[in-house]
């Protein structure tokens, strides 16, 4: 499959799968397999060793050895993928890639949302209002 059809069909299942919040707060699961989250301090668990930075200014995500990968503005819609505890652009996929290995991360102006294709699970956090920088 071609990276730009992986990219397209990952962005499809994300956009597909509609989520409420309930009155377990935290996390509630759809039959979808997907769940709202809250994040602490900014920060949201996607999964063990994976975190999403929701407060900054640019996508970012911190990685379990303590890497920062950082993508494009917040305000920019952009899909990754993580594979083999590597973040990928669709347009850099290796020779390798097995999507049904793989966790897709969206992006969005006012969410990110995750889907993990090993646990066919997914969910999204809202992203944070951050403050003007000081003058």
């Amino acid at each position: 499959m071609k990276p730009a059809a992986i990219g397209i069909l990952a962005s499809m299942l994300l956009l597909a799968g509609g989520v409420s919040a309930g009155q377990e707060g935290v996390r509630q699961n759809h039959t979808s397999g997907w769940s709202v989250f809250i994040s602490k301090g900014g920060v949201g668990i996607v999964v063990k060793g994976l975190f999403v930075i929701l407060d900054t200014d640019t996508n970012q995500l911190r990685l379990g050895d303590g890497a920062t990968w950082k993508g494009k503005a917040a305000t920019e819609r952009q899909v990754v993928f993580v594979h083999d505890g590597k973040v990928i652009g669709a347009d850099a996929l290796p020779h390798d890639f097995n999507l049904a290995d793989s966790l897709v991360i969206s992006f969005e102006s006012d969410r990110v949302s995750f889907y993990d294709f090993k646990e066919m699970s997914g969910g999204y956090y809202r992203r944070l209002e951050t403050l003007p920088p000081a003058r």
